[in-house]
């Protein structure tokens, strides 16, 4: 009876044992949604989003136009109904209960940003989900003044080396490749 009952248990941990492949390990990637961020500046290089600049642009009066879409400027931080200057995510400030670590993409289209130590306004549209795969995607800036701007952009995830994914972006200002969206006026 014990010689069976070896038997037994041998031939089911060879048949266990058989089925078991070299467990790879699993990784799971998040990357974070992005705007495209536009600079507005003059000839000197100052911000015409800053009221104090003179000759500065009011956001409220651009507009963007994508994929047949007309998108006007809105704020996306606001208390007690005004707009107030964008107050950048600190973890600390989020109660546990709320914590996650999901990057969720959240679409305001053309948008108040800020950028730099001191908060310097930029107008952002977006919020792209690189996952997407966003390719050649292009949209116009319209002025207040009715000149326009061409901005094109790719923003997607170059999966050719699996273990080290690389986030792409890449920046178009009236067809021309550039770090930065500038624009002068």
């Amino acid at each position: 009876m014990k010689k069976y009952f070896f038997i037994a248990v041998m031939a089911l941990s060879l048949t266990i044992l058989q089925g078991c492949d070299e467990e790879k390990d699993v990784v799971l990637w998040e990357f974070t949604p992005a705007d495209v961020m536009i600079h507005v500046v003059n000839a000197n290089g100052e911000n015409l989003l800053s009221p104090e600049t003179p000759g500065c642009i009011v956001p409220e009066e651009v507009e963007a136009i994508y994929n047949g879409k007309v998108y006007e400027y809105r704020y996306t931080f606001v208390v007690d109904g005004k707009p107030v200057p964008y107050k950048p995510f600190a973890i600390n400030d989020t109660p546990d209960s709320e914590k996650t670590r999901e990057i969720s993409a959240t679409w305001y289209g053309l948008h108040d940003g800020y950028s730099g130590n001191d908060l310097e306004p930029t107008i952002n549209f977006g919020t792209f989900d690189p996952t997407v795969g966003y390719r050649n995607e292009e949209f116009e800036i319209v002025w207040p003044d009715g000149s326009r701007d061409r901005i094109a952009f790719d923003a997607f995830i170059d999966w050719t080396d699996e273990d080290n994914p690389q986030y792409v972006k890449n920046l178009y200002l009236n067809g021309n490749p550039v770090e930065t969206i500038v624009v002068v006026k």
